[in-house]
């Protein structure tokens, strides 16, 4: 019961780490490409989320440290977030033309990044993603495998070190499992927050119309939001 409360500590403080802040944003792009419908919404994001918390579980259990470890290994994980980032810029770049856009002419219609995705019309029938159930699960589970192959590049609160430490002794494997596990649940309870903030407003009837009285904010927000992820990012994995 002692390592449970650092444990959440640990996972709390990991979760907003520069690598994590990547993937809310990565899981909030992923909702808004997806997001025409409720069911893919809650599909994919209960999908990802489970499916990100596992893979993170296992990562910091070592269990694949023999094939991430390696220097090479790591030095393309590091590009990989770099690539990350300069997606980012790109993506603030193009929010920041939308909001310059929208300023000029007023029309919804001409932003190159209609996100979320409901802000434009819900025509599901044509703009609902054309893949089945099956193969959507499967493509959510290799992009949160992903994900967390790219935040193992940041390195977990130091506390881990004792909880694997108490790996070691068959009197404290129970504990420090449970408090690896608190450690991941905790880690992930901002993909938890923005999954339920989304399903919120999807089920709002008048989220279109407001969404759109404060479309400008959200443009200037979400460019320099994303511009400034990236270049934090490209300053610590340069």
């Amino acid at each position: 019961m002692g390592d449970l409360i650092p444990a959440f500590a640990a996972g709390l403080t990991d979760s907003v780490n520069p690598c994590a802040l990547a993937t809310s944003v990565l899981f909030i792009i992923f909702l808004s490409v997806f997001g025409v419908t409720e069911k893919y919404i809650r599909v994919g994001g209960i999908t990802f989320i489970i499916a990100f918390f596992l893979t993170k579980l296992v990562l910091i259990l070592g269990l694949f440290d023999f094939a991430l470890g390696p220097l090479k290994v790591q030095m393309y994980l590091r590009f990989g977030q770099l690539l990350v980032a300069v997606f980012f810029i790109g993506l603030g770049l193009v929010h920041f033309y939308d909001w310059v856009t929208y300023w000029r002419y007023l029309d919804v219609r001409r932003l190159l990044i209609k996100m979320p995705v409901f802000l434009g019309p819900r025509d599901t029938a044509v703009s609902a993603p054309q893949i089945k159930t099956g193969k959507f699960v499967f493509l959510t589970i290799i992009l949160s495998i992903a994900a967390a192959v790219l935040e193992s590049v940041w390195p977990p609160h130091y506390f881990l070190a004792s909880l694997y430490y108490g790996l070691l002794f068959p009197g404290q494997r129970f504990p420090s499992v449970m408090g690896f596990g608190v450690y991941g649940i905790v880690s992930v309870w901002p993909l938890i927050l923005i999954l339920g903030a989304t399903l919120a407003v999807v089920n709002s009837p008048d989220w279109s119309a407001r969404l759109r009285s404060v479309i400008t904010k959200v443009k200037i927000i979400s460019a320099t939001a994303l511009i400034s992820l990236g270049m934090g990012l490209i300053q610590i994995f340069r």
